[in-house]
């Protein structure tokens, strides 16, 4: 990791207001440089409430994001305006990865066009634990993933190799993935449960070996750096192990991370380490419970995050300045 200390920068509230008013020169001051972020990987909002909870899931005019996603020109406009403002805070050849749902990635992809970032990939995570909503309805098995690159206030970057060579932005990095699988990665991550599912697909999987394996978070891994925080009753009504179809809950779980879509630690590492070197800076307008920012930290990238929810802001910032004390400590001779 490098000698200079990571900048990290935690803001608790409105990604839509507060990206339009991060001071890029005073996160760094000793420098006197601007200090932008070379990738943003988030997040955000899917479009669909989480067991009714529509405070946690509200849009700025008091509709619920599932209810705004039925208006699909505003839930596209309200993607355009938070895209627009992380590009304001991206140096030109920056990355935005965002994940999404199946049934609103339409709505993603529309907002990231209206912001002018092209999409340049798509990804899908695939798992074999999705959370059963509707008995009549598929499991779902996978999270898509968009990909778009910023081309600058004129969208006219050119030479994107050499950027690409001088910074690590303007291409994504897939041959970093290349050196640590043995081959050419594919842009599918699979979890070993999907694979354990089907005989077919394990032979498929064992015969192209970039696919990336990386389960849904384990609760040691949803509670990982949480510290010295409270466990609570954790809200299982999505859960298919511990509700029932209703959603009635039949189980209690108790958990000091209790934020309903954490992702796992070892995805975001890997999401990460795609679109950003040692010593870049990532940002995430939709920060949780802090996943993307531990991630960061373990990965030596300096982070921005910004949370609405003040619950989930404590656990993110806890979790965040555990992982950066790790990180910090000399390892012991």
């Amino acid at each position: 990791m490098s000698a200079t200390p990571l900048v990290i920068s935690l803001h608790n509230g409105d990604s839509l207001e507060l990206l339009h008013s991060i001071d890029h020169r005073a996160l760094r001051p000793a420098q006197g440089k601007i200090f932008k972020a070379d990738a943003c990987v988030c997040d955000p909002p899917y479009g669909f409430d989480f067991a009714g909870d529509k405070d946690w899931d509200s849009f700025e005019d008091g509709r619920s994001h599932a209810e705004l996603a039925q208006d699909s020109e505003a839930f596209a406009k309200f993607t355009e305006k938070w895209i627009r403002g992380v590009m304001e805070n991206l140096w030109d050849g920056g990355h935005v990865l965002a994940f999404s749902d199946s049934t609103t990635l339409d709505l993603l992809g529309r907002g990231m066009r209206l912001a002018s970032l092209p999409i340049v990939r798509g990804f899908a995570w695939l798992y074999a634990s999705g959370q059963v909503k509707n008995p009549n309805d598929p499991r779902p098995g996978f999270e898509p993933i968009l990909c778009g690159r910023y081309m600058g206030q004129m969208g006219r970057l050119k030479d994107l190799n050499k950027l690409f060579k001088q910074t690590g932005r303007g291409q994504l990095n897939a041959q970093g993935w290349k050196e640590e699988d043995g081959k050419h990665p594919t842009n599918v991550m699979i979890s070993e449960e999907a694979v354990a599912l089907d005989e077919d697909l394990a032979r498929l999987v064992a015969e192209h070996k970039a696919s990336f394996f990386v389960p849904k978070p384990s609760p040691k891994d949803r509670d990982a750096y949480c510290g010295d925080l409270p466990e609570v009753v954790k809200d299982n009504r999505l859960s298919h192990m511990t509700s029932n179809a209703k959603g009635k809950i039949v189980k209690d779980v108790m958990a000091q991370n209790f934020h309903p879509t954490v992702k796992p630690i070892e995805l975001m590492r890997r999401l990460i380490r795609l679109v950003s070197r040692p010593g870049g800076t990532i940002i995430d307008p939709f920060m949780g419970s802090g996943t993307c920012g531990v991630a960061a930290v373990l990965e030596g990238r300096n982070y921005i995050g910004i949370e609405r929810e003040a619950d989930y802001f404590k656990i993110a910032e806890t979790r965040i300045m555990n992982a950066l004390a790790e990180v910090s400590t000399p390892a012991a001779a």
